[in-house]
């Protein structure tokens, strides 16, 4: 029990409940609780207003500013903003971070891309004898073909489900740098998948057709 007294200075007639609110963080995930006071009640030093609106807000200012001169001379208007301004204010913090994340993405995948590219480039030659017998035997130049660019699209397809499984595991780490990050989309990983196994295939292409150039008399006269 509190030894609490109630006077007119500390009650309050409830004329209303609200919703949830993200009072601090966009990114707020914990319920937050939230009251709200009149002016009389609670007087503070400035007040904010909101304005819901249909035309181009600034087109308003205008007005606004005519409306409170009309109340009070004396009480200029400041830090007049939209709410998509005010919401782009509030992520100033985390555009850096991911930005960063967007370049080290794009340098991973470009290294991704240059790593299948070399590995195979060197399975290739290193693989030239065999591929001049399999030429000689009669292997057409299509099976070698295929059979480069499944080597590296193995390697890709056994890489996918790591690389998903790590950006599953840091979705708490991007839910609290992204707004209303969800923690897992389909769509997304779909997407990036196939982005991934574009590049791949690009990337086995070029020792593909490599391979399909090898003259069979030549490799093995040297080997």
């Amino acid at each position: 029990t509190f030894d609490f007294e109630v006077t007119d200075e500390n009650a309050f007639t409830i004329i209303g409940i609200v919703g949830e609110i993200k009072q601090n963080d966009l990114a707020d995930t914990a319920p937050l609780g939230a009251n709200y006071l009149t002016y009389k009640q609670v007087p503070l030093r400035f007040m904010m207003f909101v304005i819901k609106t249909g035309l181009e807000p600034y087109s308003l200012l205008d007005g606004v500013r005519s409306v409170v001169s009309d109340m009070d001379p004396d009480l200029p208007p400041f830090w007049i903003l939209t709410m998509e301004e005010r919401i782009e204010d509030s992520l100033v913090n985390r555009r850096a971070p991911m930005l960063l994340l967007m370049i080290f993405s794009a340098v991973a995948l470009f290294l991704a891309a240059i790593g299948i590219y070399g590995v195979l480039a060197y399975t290739v030659t290193q693989r030239s004898k065999e591929i001049g017998i399999r030429l000689a035997l009669g292997s057409g130049t299509d099976m070698i073909f295929r059979m480069v660019v499944w080597q590296g699209l193995r390697l890709f397809l056994i890489g996918l489900p790591i690389g998903i499984g790590g950006a599953i595991g840091l979705t708490a780490v991007i839910r609290s740098q992204l707004f209303e990050a969800q923690a897992f989309a389909p769509v997304v990983f779909v997407l990036v998948g196939l982005v991934l196994g574009l590049v791949a295939l690009l990337a086995c292409i070029i020792p593909a057709r490599r391979a399909t150039g090898v003259d069979p008399v030549a490799t093995l006269n040297y080997q």
